[in-house]
């Protein structure tokens, strides 16, 4: 503040100084290689950030580390036979060995698809027991003749029909379907889709070229972000902010707005 005297002092020009700073700039003094563009001393600038980060990812590891090696991931997604029991696994749910037969019959063949009109539900059940476990769909109209046996298909050749690989379930080609055969898959896909699984799947099916997508795009969001953020970073900045505080205090007010109509209707019932 100048409070009088001979000589007012001189504003400064903080323009002319940042220049002239720049101008002194040597990237040697600060311990960086002009050549590469790096500092090579350099180190840890917080030790406790950087011990909660490593346990965090060590926690991470051991965590997956010890539930693949304890838990069985491979029932989340495999299929039930006729006998409700899950393909590749015995009555125990535990993975057949090698040496096993069935070892390697871990996707789901419905081998009876007719659908007995005005059965309801037992319609649906005499479907799913038809269901037996193989190690390959079949591609063709050809019999199946190697599948784990249950208690209502009991070794015989199966007729087969043009499949594709749906997971670990065979499902049939709709446009090679055979007629008898149609209204029962479209019930199946229904109680498929009416449980919470096969919901959840459905919706990843759904979801997973937005997915896709989203793999390309972020990265292109990113350095288009950092584009305009060098560009204008401070405009962005505050219109930022004020979008923000302008959200909390309609926020707010819309609250407020709500909570005294909701008086008013528990004043009106009273």
């Amino acid at each position: 503040m100048y409070d009088g005297g001979d000589e007012k002092p001189k504003k400064r020009d903080t323009e002319a100084e940042d220049r002239e700073s720049a101008a002194r700039f040597n990237a040697k003094d600060v311990g960086i290689d002009p050549e590469r563009g790096f500092n090579d001393d350099r180190g840890c600038t917080d030790i406790f950030c950087f011990l909660i980060f490593s346990a965090f990812l060590g926690s991470m590891l051991f965590l997956t580390f010890y539930a693949n090696k304890h838990g069985n991931p491979d029932l989340m997604f495999a299929s039930t036979d006729g006998d409700s029991i899950m393909c590749g696994f015995d009555r125990e749910n535990v993975r057949l060995p090698l040496e096993h037969a069935d070892f390697d019959k871990t996707k789901l063949f419905i081998s009876d698809l007719t659908f007995v009109n005005g059965k309801g539900l037992s319609g649906i059940k005499k479907i799913f027991k038809s269901s037996v476990c193989v190690k390959e769909c079949p591609k063709s109209d050809s019999s199946v003749t190697e599948y784990r046996i249950t208690s209502e298909v009991t070794g015989k050749a199966l007729e087969g029909y043009k499949t594709h690989t749906l997971l670990n379930l065979c499902a049939p080609n709709a446009e090679d379907l055979r007629s008898e055969f149609a209204d029962g898959w479209k019930m199946v896909k229904a109680s498929i889709l009416a449980s919470p699984a096969g919901s959840f799947l459905n919706d990843m099916y759904l979801s997973s070229r937005a997915m896709y997508t989203s793999f390309v795009t972020a990265p292109v969001y990113c350095f288009f972000f950092i584009f305009l953020m060098s560009k204008w970073s401070e405009p962005i900045s505050w219109f930022i902010i004020i979008a923000v505080q302008l959200g909390l205090i309609g926020a707010t007010g819309g609250l407020f707005y709500m909570r005294g109509e909701e008086a008013k209707l528990r004043q009106k019932k009273h």
